[in-house]
């Protein structure tokens, strides 16, 4: 998987007294849970739709939703259950501050958390370890860089009140769309374009595992037919020239998949482009997806989490439109298909 990590560090910036190896200290008024973050900045390299993180670390009025359980041999109990908490000028702050409370080096604590807050992060109602759920639905809007973490943090290790790195992951796939102009002398005007045939909808999962190693999916998805993340340019493009669209943040899918229990190319996932050539009349290219090649010929049939996709198209409106596309993700990964004539 081609994945760019986005770290933050949630720093517990408190003394805790341990007596012996199995015993510890009850917590003091001060030694309370903090969270605070590298300095490095963030740079979003490209136009984008959505809100697109890259970079390794977060920006100043950022947040995210952390929730946080602490597990004894007799007992478990939540300290943090869905705080939101934000990034400031001096650092990251939430409500109602919370202690430490180790009872022995058995304890643990487990850190789970999903950026950006307020997208309706919620526990789920599931036996096991402590799993967070965040409906993502793009044709109710969502188009957002959503990112989730998860740690455990044991009371054997070294140092149990050492800082706390929670490596954020991207979810979603960002898709965007170039549009090239390879005529001699016609210009085109990029009308429209959009989406068809995609998994519009589901719920992104992020748990951890019973050894404590983070575990994230994507659940009770939904595909349908409906046209999605319509973009409306009205752009015109002269011969040589370019457009660059925004990137849009798509749920991880197969490419190769129909719409309903068929099999049909039709139904499965496609870029449609409206476009007008000069003193011609309004017409629409339908690109399938699933067509396109990595440069060793093999067909690109998901798209993945965390991984970057710019499709550039390259029309030819001197004869037919030759459609050239090749795919560029976040770690360099290149496709192409050798060229489609549309009438």
């Amino acid at each position: 998987m081609h994945s760019r990590i986005i770290r933050i560090t949630a720093a517990f910036l408190l003394t805790l007294l341990i007596a012996g190896c199995a015993k510890m200290s009850d917590p003091t008024p001060e030694q309370k849970i903090s969270f605070g973050a590298g300095s490095l900045l963030l740079n979003n390299d490209a136009e984008t739709k959505g809100d697109i993180k890259e970079g390794t670390d977060f920006s100043e009025g950022d947040a995210f939703t952390v929730y946080g359980s602490h597990h004894t041999s007799e007992s478990e109990s939540m300290v943090f259950d869905g705080e939101t908490v934000t990034k400031g000028s001096s650092g990251w702050t939430y409500d109602n501050p919370r202690s430490w409370s180790w009872v022995s080096t058995s304890d643990w604590y487990d850190f789970e958390a999903v950026y950006p807050a307020g997208k309706g992060t919620s526990r789920m109602n599931i036996s096991g370890n402590l799993s967070l759920s965040t409906r993502y639905d793009i044709t109710e809007g969502d188009n957002y860089d959503l990112m989730a973490a998860a740690l455990r943090r044991k009371g054997n290790v070294l140092n149990p009140t050492a800082i706390v790195e929670m490596e954020f992951s991207h979810m979603t796939s960002a898709v965007g769309v170039v549009i090239i102009n390879n005529s001699a002398e016609n210009s085109v005007t990029i009308n429209s374009y959009e989406f068809k045939n995609l998994m519009v909808c589901g719920d992104m999962k992020v748990t951890l595992d019973n050894v404590g190693e983070p575990l994230t999916s994507w659940i009770n998805t939904e595909r349908n037919s409906s046209s999605v993340m319509q973009s409306s340019p009205s752009e015109t493009v002269l011969p040589g020239e370019r457009y660059t669209g925004g990137f849009d943040m798509m749920i991880p899918q197969r490419l190769d998949q129909a719409v309903g229990s068929g099999s049909l190319e039709e139904n499965m996932p496609a870029l449609l482009i409206t476009y007008t050539p000069e003193g011609g009349v309004q017409k629409t290219a339908v690109i399938s997806l699933k067509g396109i090649q990595r440069q060793d010929g093999t067909p690109i049939t998901s798209w993945e989490t965390g991984v970057k996709y710019t499709y550039y198209v390259t029309m030819r409106l001197d004869g037919g439109l030759l459609v050239k596309i090749t795919t560029t993700g976040w770690d360099t990964v290149e496709a192409e298909t050798p060229g489609l004539v549309i009438d």
